[in-house]
């Protein structure tokens, strides 16, 4: 089931990835997971870990907190 906080989640990682010029095959690479789950990830199809979460954000140079606090915004924003 995909829920709204995982869908946006997903959308805010894929946000940040795209503004960084990356692909999902460097990501799953990188995280030594398949194109498959990383696109699930980034949909909402599936949670992330937390551990699986600051993997990707730190190949992206990202702070995973604050991409959690950032969704969070936007959760209340549009709520």
């Amino acid at each position: 089931m995909v829920t709204k906080r995982a869908k946006a989640i997903g959308e805010r990682m894929r946000r940040e990835r795209r503004l960084r010029d990356k692909t999902l095959e460097q990501v799953a690479e990188y995280m030594g997971l398949g194109n498959t789950t990383i696109s699930a990830y980034e949909k909402g199809k599936i949670n992330i870990t937390v551990e699986n979460l600051a993997k990707y954000c730190e190949f992206l140079g990202v702070d995973y907190i604050e991409l959690l606090h950032a969704v969070q915004e936007d959760l209340d924003k549009f709520s």
